[in-house]
């Protein structure tokens, strides 16, 4: 289906620009640890599990070696523009979701590629269309290389992980018993030199709430892992190409942005004088306005200079130009052929030369000839 030309937004010049870099570690650790819990014990007593957020990069990354290709950062990044401006409100915390597929070989996990997934709000909460899901899932499959079209886990928008995500985290589990999951900030703050994104691992332990509880609840870590920017010459030619147009947009438009906005102007106006042509018709014709033949005799001028197309005379003529074009390609294909006939007949002829049958091989060349 086609979808509206969307203005690429900030955010997307500045995800296509840090993608760029052939090779990039990013990492999210701190000076500090900081636990953000989702779920406080006092709110939820009775509560089966929890969620916190980790940052501290000691929980995280030195189990899996994990390479992102800059594709999948401006598949999210479009997604999130079209969803963004086809809603009523142009909402800049809007949320989407999908999936992310590449391979995956020992500890090297390799993120190539990602496709949107329906979702909607039950309760607020996120339900993802596992119907959908696997439909994308098989049709990946007889699309991408063997061992490439894994699903290797999901991706959302937003600043950070929440207890929403934990919800999705219990949808996609039964796909892959250890999913990855990457967040997107589609904000980022301003003078910010990281990619404005994380990619976690979700790890469950059993922690006690209260230390005079000996209960050990089941409790959901989303810790961050180090991943790197893996990509291939095409992928690098393709971003530079986004780069630079999205830059030229930001400068004051790209020649084809012109060339329409030009076409658009010119078109308006168009339609603005022959709607006043169209008011002055009716307006004289119901008595409105006094009549005056020299603009009735513009009009009708005009009006013979418009092609008429759905007279005998065009079709006639249509069809005879046609003909005439088709004749022409014929006549090309018989001369064509011809010559490769006549090339046949020589090589034929030199052939027969060369082993001893010249009688046959005149007979032969003024056969074909």
């Amino acid at each position: 289906p086609l979808r509206p030309s969307v203005r690429p937004s900030s955010f997307t010049v500045f995800v296509h620009m840090r993608a760029r870099t052939h090779t990039h570690t990013h990492t999210h650790a701190h000076s500090h640890t900081r636990n953000t819990r989702m779920d406080t014990s006092d709110e939820n007593e009775g509560s089966s599990s929890v969620v916190r957020v980790m940052t501290d990069p000691i929980h995280g990354g030195d189990t899996l070696d994990v390479f992102l290709h800059p594709l999948v950062m401006m598949n999210i990044a479009d997604q999130f523009t079209r969803m963004r401006i086809l809603s009523s409100s142009h909402d800049s915390l809007i949320r989407v979701y999908g999936a992310l597929v590449g391979v995956k070989v020992g500890r090297r996990v390799e993120i190539a590629n990602s496709y949107e997934v329906v979702e909607t709000q039950v309760g607020g909460k996120t339900v993802l269309d596992i119907d959908y899901l696997n439909t994308k899932r098989s049709e990946v499959a007889k699309v991408f290389p063997p061992n490439w079209d894994t699903f290797i886990g999901w991706y959302t928008t937003g600043e950070e992980a929440s207890e929403d995500d934990l919800e999705v985290y219990r949808q996609v589990a039964h796909i892959n018993e250890n999913p990855l999951f990457l967040v997107l900030n589609p904000n980022p703050p301003a003078g910010m030199r990281e990619l404005p994104l994380s990619i976690y691992e979700v790890e469950t332990h059993l922690i006690s709430s209260d230390p005079s509880n000996a209960n050990l609840l089941p409790t959901h870590f989303f810790a961050p892992i180090t991943f790197r920017l893996e990509t291939e010459d095409s992928e690098r030619i393709a971003v530079e190409h986004v780069a630079s147009s999205s830059m030229a947009d930001e400068e004051g438009g790209s020649k084809a942005t012109e060339h329409l906005e030009a076409m658009r102007s010119a078109i308006r106006m168009l339609h603005s004088r022959v709607s006043r042509l169209q008011q002055y018709l009716s307006a004289v014709e119901k008595g409105e306005l006094p009549r005056d033949e020299g603009i009735l005799r513009q009009v009708h001028s005009l009006c013979n200079q418009l092609p008429a197309i759905d007279t005998e005379d065009f079709r006639t003529n249509l069809l005879t130009e046609y003909n005439d074009t088709l004749l022409v390609t014929y006549l090309a294909a018989i001369t064509k052929g011809t010559s490769q006939i006549d090339s046949l007949a020589t090589k034929f002829s030199v052939t027969q030369d060369r082993s001893g049958g010249s009688t046959a091989s005149s007979g032969s060349s003024r056969h074909f000839e």
